[in-house]
């Protein structure tokens, strides 16, 4: 059971409603690649048409899955599973598309954060297995 809280944040807002972890187009009517370029374009910035040469790699925030800028300006944007690139939408990112990888076991990752009922404890880093989730979990639950 997911805790109906007040959020400002849209997407948190999505992930309650529908009681899942979310990815851009839940948010968003267009694709990843639109989105950026017309965020681009509206700013006067190169609008993306490159690969990076490096990747960035997708975690779970507040029930997101999100990506940061591998520039390190502090930038974090949604990412999607289904269209995995990336654009840091605070700095350009280099006016570059940067793929994104998601883990092998997403499913389970997303699978176990669902068991918390307050959707702001719904986040994962890369360097967390789904065993360390589950220690996580249970003592959230005071288990």
């Amino acid at each position: 059971m997911v805790t109906r809280q007040r959020h400002s944040v849209p997407s948190v807002q999505t992930a309650i409603s529908l009681g899942r972890v979310v990815q851009h187009e839940d948010t968003q009517p267009v694709s990843v690649q639109r989105f950026a370029a017309n965020i681009c374009q509206n700013r006067g910035w190169d609008v993306p048409n490159e690969k990076a040469e490096g990747e960035v790699i997708a975690r779970i925030d507040t029930g997101r899955w999100v990506a940061d800028c591998p520039l390190g300006c502090g930038g974090a944007e949604m990412v999607s599973v289904h269209a995995p690139f990336f654009t840091c939408l605070s700095c350009g990112s280099g006016g570059l598309w940067w793929p994104v990888v998601f883990p092998s076991n997403r499913e389970a990752i997303e699978k176990e954060l669902l068991k918390r009922r307050d959707v702001r404890s719904w986040s994962w880093n890369p360097d967390e297995s789904v065993a360390v989730l589950r220690r996580q979990t249970k003592k959230l639950a005071g288990k």
